[in-house]
């Protein structure tokens, strides 16, 4: 069935219409992932929501605190760095301040490539890899976590592309010229 036949009925104007008048909404899956109003309906409501005093000032008092506002996260990563970092750490990773800790205790408070106990960087924390060929942006499903590293060895496997041959060249390159020297 394609969906120009399926047809939801719009709870504000009570019609029946094609999915595609309806915005989508991850929330909603009982309704096919849509928003309960049509797109007209939630338009004309949003624009007498918005004209109703002191309704704007709201609006953006929760942008604020949810963190859609460049000036507000940073203030938030300031002020409350440990509230910062548990959320990047939920946002990016799916994780826990508290997986962190346990992780970085398996490993002996070392990086898990070269064993350094100094994380470097700008941020002097660990890194967490992740398997990029699993999730290639920035965030991670969170089951394709391999471990914390420092910041050299994350820029290290980032710049090999987390390819084996590459890094296993690099190596021979490095025995080839040690022995070239000595």
């Amino acid at each position: 069935m394609a969906d120009e036949e399926i047809l939801l009925e719009c709870r504000a104007c009570l019609q029946s219409k094609p999915l595609d008048a309806f915005a989508n909404d991850r929330r909603h899956p009982r309704r096919l992932g849509k928003q309960s109003y049509c797109r007209e309906c939630m338009a004309e409501y949003a624009k007498k929501r918005v004209a109703q005093p002191g309704v704007r000032a709201q609006i953006n008092q929760r942008r604020r605190e949810t963190g859609s506002n460049a000036a507000y996260q940073k203030r938030v990563r300031l002020t409350e760095p440990e509230r910062s970092r548990a959320h990047t750490l939920k946002y990016k990773y799916g994780v826990t301040p508290e997986w962190f800790d346990r992780k970085l205790e398996e490993q002996s408070g070392r990086c898990a490539c070269c064993g350094t106990d100094e994380p470097g960087g700008p941020t002097g924390v660990f890194h967490i890899d992740h398997d990029h060929a699993c999730c290639p942006g920035k965030r991670s499903c969170g089951r394709c976590l391999r471990g914390l590293l420092c910041n050299r060895c994350n820029w290290m496997l980032g710049l090999a592309k987390d390819d084996v041959d590459t890094l296993r060249s690099a190596v021979d390159y490095l025995i080839a010229q040690r022995m070239v020297a000595g």
